[in-house]
């Protein structure tokens, strides 16, 4: 059957998108030229991401593909500017360089932004006002530390090579405590003067087991049994409470109080974040939805991509007050939960951890750590 008169108009309106390439290298020059650090060294070269911008046809509707905002595109040039970076309230992006890659862990604490490398096996502190690291071996490469946080102004890490729940100094990482898990640690989060950590399969059955942790004493005191099967979950804490989600879960679950909130999910998810009133997920369909923490209503549903060529699937999700920041490749963008609307887009990251604390919000980059805004 041959496509009626409306479809082919549209076909032809949007060819000479198809082909739309993203220059990322002018989009990082553009970034750098808003640091305030000129006189640190430059960082290693970033490779042009080809992004196409046509994604689909369907009955009624042309989908477009993320961020056309960012770039502008200029009659008979090859290439594409990107805008200029909006720059967060703070009023500069600070970034340092580091020797950290394939970021594992960002963690930002008291005595400064720890980050830790599953290839490398590093763990190194960045001084969040002067840039200066100092590194520490840990295990070895792929059998390093797999998930980290801060609580009580201390470093908490897992070691997947001994097993071991640490707990850090946040200045100098010197190991203060340590405890052997009983059983296999996939992930562990912070909520007040309390520790929470997922552990698998304990028994026969495919659960999850989440345990509250004193941090000074690293003893557990608590533990939940989730009837959720898969490994590698995620756990988040916030105001809002504790929730766990598995990868090959379909459910988001509030595991800090009996009888939690089960909350039914549409599709994979590839970020969880915990505000003061609203559980956020990203998935690889290109939705960020916000759902409500004691009903589990759907509160918004804003639609920032496609991602059927798996191009801009997001990396990370943060909140920091009223902001919830996602991380898809070559961008950062800010979402106002009060607005329900996108306020903001950081071009030329191209971020795989984003942290949030008392020094504001951090993305790192292979190789780099930069300050998205200020406290």
């Amino acid at each position: 059957m041959s496509p009626d008169r409306d479809e082919s108009a549209v076909r032809e309106l949007l060819t000479p998108l198809a082909d739309l390439t993203y220059n990322a290298d002018g989009a990082w020059q553009s970034l750098r030229s808003r640091l305030d650090t000129a006189d640190q060294p430059q960082l290693g070269s970033r490779r042009r991401l080809p992004r196409r911008l046509v994604s689909a046809f369907s009955v009624g509707a042309v989908v477009v593909a993320i961020v056309i905002s960012s770039v502008v595109i200029g009659s008979g040039r090859a290439n594409h500017v990107a805008k200029p970076p909006i720059v967060t309230p703070g009023g500069t992006l600070l970034s340092f360089a580091t020797n950290i890659h394939d970021v594992t862990t960002l963690t930002d604490t008291a005595g400064g932004l720890w980050l830790s490398s599953w290839e490398d096996a590093i763990l190194t502190r960045v001084d969040p006002r002067t840039g200066a690291s100092t590194s520490l071996h840990v295990g070895q490469s792929r059998n390093s530390i797999i998930t980290a946080t801060t609580a009580d102004d201390e470093l908490f890490d897992v070691r997947f090579d001994t097993g071991q729940l640490e707990a850090r100094d946040s200045s100098s990482g010197v190991v203060l405590r340590a405890t052997k898990q009983p059983a296999e640690t996939d992930t562990l989060t912070a909520q007040g003067n309390r520790l929470w950590v997922s552990e698998c399969c304990r028994g026969s059955s495919p659960s999850q087991t989440v345990l509250t942790v004193d941090p000074s004493t690293l003893v557990a005191t608590t533990e939940v049994i989730v009837a959720q099967e898969g490994e590698t979950p995620q756990l988040a804490a916030g105001a809002a409470g504790v929730w766990l989600i598995n990868e090959a879960s379909t459910q988001l679950q509030r595991v800090d109080t009996p009888h939690g909130i089960v909350i039914p999910l549409p599709g994979n998810d590839t970020g969880l974040a915990v505000g003061a009133s609203v559980v956020v997920l990203a998935d690889d369909s290109g939705r960020v939805m916000g759902y409500d923490p004691t009903t589990g209503a759907l509160l918004f549903s804003l639609q920032f991509g496609v991602a059927e060529d798996g191009g801009v699937v997001p990396r990370a999700v943060a909140i920091d007050g009223d902001t919830l920041y996602v991380a898809i490749p070559g961008h950062v963008l800010e979402f106002s939960i009060a607005k329900k609307a996108k306020v903001g887009d950081v071009t030329g990251l191209d971020v795989q951890r984003l942290s949030v604390g008392e020094h504001g919000v951090w993305a790192a980059t292979d190789g780099s750590v930069v300050q998205i805004a200020t406290s």
